[in-house]
């Protein structure tokens, strides 16, 4: 069962990938990158759309469990006003400035029944993950166990299938948010040490194509 559920959403992949929006350092505020995160899923979105930046300046969001009065009290603790809400899942992320990966990935008219499950999307995402980190030197691993909630901070506790270092510590997750134009994740790789990004590697999602 498992393996036709793989061989339909490889399926989904192959017919919808990908448009790739180039690597670069978003100078935006928390709240207007989220915003544009979320229009790259629109009713006229005819492919799936990648988009993977640093920040300019450090952020932080929290996923749509999260309340204000959180995401508003981890700001002041840790002097960053560059904050905001997101529409996917998952807890309190802390973007550092210039460094680690953030993504977004938009892909039209995908439901659940096309693909068998979130978590199968999510491992084979963070799978495709997991070689590109590879790639670089960042040896790691997916957690198979784990439980955290939307008030944990900034990669504090892992769930079944984000990416682990080799020492045990998140470095990988998303959330995601499924309505009816499609399914929008939103990512975050942030290795232990800093990582000389290869750019022509970046646009992981092709790499489903194979």
């Amino acid at each position: 069962m498992i393996l036709l559920q793989l061989r339909a959403l490889k399926s989904v992949f192959t017919q919808r990938m990908s448009d790739f929006i180039p690597f670069h350092i978003t100078e935006l505020s928390a709240q207007e990158q989220m915003a544009s995160d979320e229009q790259l899923l629109t009713s006229e979105l005819k492919r799936s759309v990648l988009s993977v930046y640093q920040w300019k300046e450090a952020a932080i969001t929290g996923g749509r469990g999260t309340s204000e009065e959180q995401l508003q009290k981890l700001g002041e603790e840790k002097g960053i006003s560059n904050i905001s809400k997101r529409r996917t899942g998952g807890g309190i992320v802390c973007h550092q400035a210039q460094r680690g990966l953030t993504y977004a990935l938009a892909i039209p008219r995908l439901t659940l029944s096309e693909i068998g499950s979130i978590h199968h999307f999510y491992q084979t995402l963070h799978e495709k993950i997991q070689v590109l980190l590879e790639n670089h030197g960042v040896a790691c691993s997916l957690a198979e166990n784990g439980k955290s909630t939307p008030a944990d901070p900034c990669f504090t506790h892992p769930v079944p299938a984000d990416i682990l270092s080799k020492s045990g510590r998140k470095i990988a997750g998303a959330g995601v948010w499924v309505n009816k134009k499609g399914f929008l994740v939103q990512g975050e790789i942030q290795p232990e040490e800093p990582v000389d990004w290869d750019l022509s590697q970046l646009d992981f999602a092709s790499s489903w194509l194979e």
